[in-house]
């Protein structure tokens, strides 16, 4: 899903208001921080188009992938892209939670939990619901 939400939003810029719906910053994937860093360079010069954006990157670590990602051609009809994106980014934003709730859970079964990890396991709980309606 990652890969697929990169892919459109380099090759389709104008798509960033769709990932301005989802915070992803809490993922521990390294491409998770990219999608974050193209995401605030599109919504700093909301008029870039793919070339610009891929300027902007030329010296990430991770150019060459990004390029490949870039012109990927998706196949998607124009009316069936941002659907398509809020999709792929809502199984992202559910897999971090997910991961998140797991990694909470096995703090806890080695002692007792905190009220802090209770009030954010309740909390990832209710995310997690919102996600799945």
């Amino acid at each position: 899903h990652l890969r697929e939400s990169l892919s459109l939003l380099l090759h389709f810029p104008g798509l960033v208001e769709v990932a301005n719906e989802f915070d992803l910053a809490a993922g521990d994937d390294p491409w998770l921080g990219t999608l974050d860093q193209i995401v605030g360079l599109i919504n700093v010069n909301p008029d870039m188009n793919t070339a610009r954006v891929m300027d902007r990157l030329r010296y990430h670590a991770q150019y060459s992938t990004l390029a490949e990602y870039a012109i990927h051609e998706t196949g998607l009809e124009a009316g069936k892209r941002e659907d398509h994106l809020r999709a792929m980014l809502s199984r992202l934003a559910l897999q971090i939670l997910q991961h998140r709730v797991a990694k909470l859970l096995s703090v806890t079964q080695q002692r007792r939990p905190t009220e802090q990890e209770k009030n954010e396991l309740q909390s990832l709980y209710r995310e997690i619901r919102r996600y799945k309606q």
